[in-house]
């Protein structure tokens, strides 16, 4: 379920135009080094792009 935070950014943005699930492989190796809230909307929404592209979760692990 989407909190407040996150709903009003759908509200103002869309849903995504683009998707991708993030591995559970993913989700270990960056716990402890992002932010809790971000790891939990990459759970329940994935990697993915809003307003065609103005807005994005990402895998960080392309930009290493």
């Amino acid at each position: 379920m989407r909190d407040q935070d996150f709903s009003y950014f759908i509200e103002k943005f869309g849903e995504a135009t683009s998707y991708s699930a993030v591995p559970e492989k993913s989700m270990t190796k960056w716990k402890g080094i992002l932010p809790d809230k971000l790891l939990s909307y990459w759970k329940t929404e994935g990697w993915g792009t809003y307003k065609n592209g103005l807005f994005s979760l990402v895998n960080p692990d392309e930009y290493e």
